[in-house]
């Protein structure tokens, strides 16, 4: 085997590990137990599956559907699913919003208030 192939051989052997990695901690930092709830917004403005979830600034969810609600066909419902143990209670808002300019929509939650009930799951 000559040098190139064996330096290219190990190049693509680093690539392929990082790769991995980047993929397993993507993967590992939401496959903690998670919780549903569901929004409603009279605008989506893109929002998609998959967009992230900030609670208070942090980002502790995914989108899990976007779609016309059937109750009130005015409104858009909007699914998540954010880590166990976040505060989502009476007064938090969620709202539209973007974490950067160079990325997606994402949804935004308030922190509400600390003498609000916390939300049931599927809330």
């Amino acid at each position: 085997m000559t040098t190139q192939a064996k330096v290219g051989a190990f190049v693509l052997g680093c690539f392929s590990i990082l790769a991995f990695t980047l993929i397993y901690l993507i993967n590992a930092q939401f496959s903690g137990h998670t919780v549903p709830y569901r929004t409603y917004l009279r605008y989506a403005g893109g929002l998609e599956p998959g967009a992230s979830v900030l609670f208070g600034g942090i980002n502790l969810g995914k989108v899990t559907a976007v779609r016309p609600a059937e109750s009130d066909p005015t409104k858009i419902e909007i699914l998540v699913d954010v880590k166990q143990g976040t505060p989502v209670n009476d007064k938090s808002i969620a709202k539209l919003g973007l974490v950067s300019v160079m990325s997606g929509t994402a949804l935004s939650i308030t922190t509400g208030g600390n003498d609000a009930r916390r939300l049931p799951p599927g809330a």
